[in-house]
């Protein structure tokens, strides 16, 4: 576990992708929270997140690809 709140699904994403044996890469995450952007790019997966009613941050444009 990473021990960090952001990147708590970090390790999921991760163990998935092991088990696929498939590099986080080739995996695309679908997420409905700014966390799970995060754990899902921290991974190294392509992310997409489904918005919710609040716009995020300005410093999560960058986490989008």
């Amino acid at each position: 576990k990473t021990g960090r709140p952001e990147l708590a699904c970090t390790d999921s994403f991760l163990l998935s992708a092991e088990q696929l044996h498939t590099d986080p890469k080739d995996c695309l995450v679908l997420v409905d929270s700014l966390n799970g952007v995060r754990a899902g790019r921290a991974a190294g997966c392509l992310t997409v997140m489904f918005p919710e009613l609040m716009q995020p941050p300005d410093d999560m444009w960058g986490l989008y690809t």
